[in-house]
């Protein structure tokens, strides 16, 4: 005997299959069954090795902190844009008669904050424009350079929230530095910048809705370098002391 369905239940017909009901299933999961995971780890500890020991670890530590955040409906991963000015300072060590002016930059880029309860890891990937200023006086001529940075830094900044504050603080990599020089007086010099690949940030920001703003600090462990062209190659001249004050406003999806 056929049997004719007209219609699906409703509780079928409204059922989505996401991401978001996955991961909750799976936490789920995690959930009933931690309490085993955890006595097996124990009973079989004596027979791992110190590597897999801790392995074990922090694979249930992190279960743990996941699960209790999805618990408290927080977001896991987040993604989001930000751009800002950048306030940097340009300073040689050993000016000889040079003299370096810092002009105010731009910076811009693509950020991700994976969420771990109070604390936050955000890497970002940021361009940053900077500029400076060089006047020499060689022969007693006047010779005004203007001298264009761009560069592209991959912070990784480990955060701590306190209420609607963050605090972050960690590394920079710098994987790409073009530099050009603009002759605006007296006569044209053919510079070259370098920076160290890893630097530093540290700041302070505070969340407004999905709306981020933050100011830091971005400073370097070793002083960058800058080189002059003198007709078979280019020779260092001064390590410049290079740190810079950002401010950006951001939008979190």
């Amino acid at each position: 005997m056929a049997v004719k369905i007209d219609k699906f239940p409703e509780s079928t017909k409204n059922a989505e299959i996401t991401a978001e009901n996955l991961l909750s299933d799976l936490l789920g999961v995690l959930r009933r069954n931690i309490t085993f995971v955890t006595v097996m780890a124990t009973y079989n500890v004596k027979m791992l090795s110190p590597m897999k020991k801790i392995l074990c670890v922090t694979a249930l530590l992190l279960c743990s902190v996941v699960s209790l955040y999805a618990q408290k409906g927080g977001q896991l991963i987040q993604f989001g844009l930000k751009a800002g000015i950048t306030a940097p300072s340009f300073k040689l060590r050993n000016p000889d008669g040079m003299s370096t002016e810092s002009k105010v930059g731009f910076q811009a880029g693509l950020m991700t904050r994976i969420n771990l309860l109070s604390f936050h890891i955000q890497p970002e990937l940021l361009y940053m424009f900077n500029q400076y200023q060089l006047t020499d006086s060689p022969s007693g001529t006047l010779s005004v350079n203007k001298v264009k940075v761009n560069t592209f830094e991959v912070p990784v900044l480990l955060g701590l929230r306190l209420l609607m504050f963050r605090i972050q603080a960690g590394p920079s990599f710098n994987i790409m530095v073009k530099n050009s020089t603009v002759n605006k007086k007296g006569s044209g010099l053919d510079l070259s910048f370098s920076r160290p690949s890893v630097s530093y940030m540290v700041g302070l920001g505070f969340d407004i809705m999905k709306v981020n703003i933050d100011l830091r600090y971005h400073g370097q462990f070793k002083n960058s370098r800058q080189y002059i062209a003198d007709g078979t190659g280019y020779i260092e001249t001064d390590k410049l002391k290079g740190s810079q004050w950002l401010f950006s406003v951001g939008y979190m999806f």
